[in-house]
């Protein structure tokens, strides 16, 4: 939709507004929001360019923080990863930080895990490290990229599987190297009968996208972002309710004491309570709420 130095998104977005705010005069439930995603599959500066410039899209994946994230959990499709934490700081850093901006003055880039064309994650665990969904260590990584999303600040898509931690045990028609067929990330699409490991990450899912939602510094807060040894801090500051949430993500394998200074915490997910400095288990994330 970018052609000869204009954005042609322009015009279908404000089509789409102009209609949603209409049916919202008019009272109408449905066809209100207008949002659009741009799916443009490239780096920071191209996304800028092509997607956000001109008075282009408000939204588009974000996927340089996508690869970072997958770089540090795991690998990209090409091979590269087993990074450590500082790669994946960026993930939370405001559009801005990333080179992001919109003549109308606010963007939110969407965050995700896994799309049609990219491979599973758990593809991608499984090329790194050598194990699938027969290892503990496997599901814990599911439960970090989880965690990831529920922490970022922003509008996220979750792709059908990665809440049930779906791998493809192969695909047809390799195209070489690193690239699949299109739809190469399409599974059966299990609603049911999940088995232990299936049915703890699939609650552990809606469990965090529930405190996403009852907490809004986790999807609109400030970040202040940085790295302490295998882990990744995000202190999170909603300014409409003066929320806090210190949010960490512990990206190696064993537990490690992280020290945060705000006070009494409790921790979301597990109900613990902790002040000054917390244990995190290794391949395990914790929202705190800061009392």
């Amino acid at each position: 939709m970018y052609q000869n130095s204009y954005n042609y998104m322009r015009e279908i977005r404000e089509a789409v507004e102009a209609t949603s705010l209409a049916r919202k005069k008019a009272g109408k439930e449905w066809g209100t929001l207008g949002y659009i995603v741009g799916e443009h599959w490239s780096g920071n500066d191209d996304i800028q360019a092509r997607t956000y410039s001109g008075s282009g899209l408000r939204s588009a994946f974000d996927f340089p923080s996508r690869y970072l994230m997958v770089q540090t959990l795991a690998q990209e499709e090409s091979g590269k990863g087993g990074y450590g934490a500082s790669n994946m700081v960026s993930l939370f850093k405001t559009p801005s930080e990333k080179g992001y901006s919109h003549e109308l003055g606010y963007i939110y880039p969407n965050m995700f895990i896994t799309n049609h064309d990219v491979w599973r994650f758990g593809n991608l665990i499984r090329s790194k490290y050598g194990y699938g969904q027969d290892n503990n260590d496997y599901w814990k990584r599911h439960k970090l990229a989880i965690a990831c999303l529920a922490a970022y600040t922003g509008p996220i898509t979750l792709y059908y599987g990665d809440e049930i931690g779906d791998i493809v045990d192969c695909w047809p028609n390799n195209c070489g190297g690193s690239v699949g067929t299109d739809n190469m990330a399409r599974t059966n699409g299990q609603i049911k009968d999940f088995n232990s490991n299936q049915q703890s990450l699939h609650d552990y899912t809606a469990k965090l996208m529930k405190i996403r939602n009852d907490h809004p510094a986790c999807w609109r807060g400030n970040n202040n972002a940085y790295s302490s040894g295998d882990c990744v801090v995000d202190i999170k500051y909603d300014q409409t309710t003066s929320e806090k949430i210190v949010v960490i993500i512990n990206t190696g394998t064993s537990g490690q004491d992280v020290t945060v200074n705000q006070g009494t915490m409790k921790d979301l997910i597990s109900g613990s309570t902790s002040s000054g400095t917390v244990h995190i288990d290794g391949l395990t994330a914790g929202i705190y709420l800061v009392k």
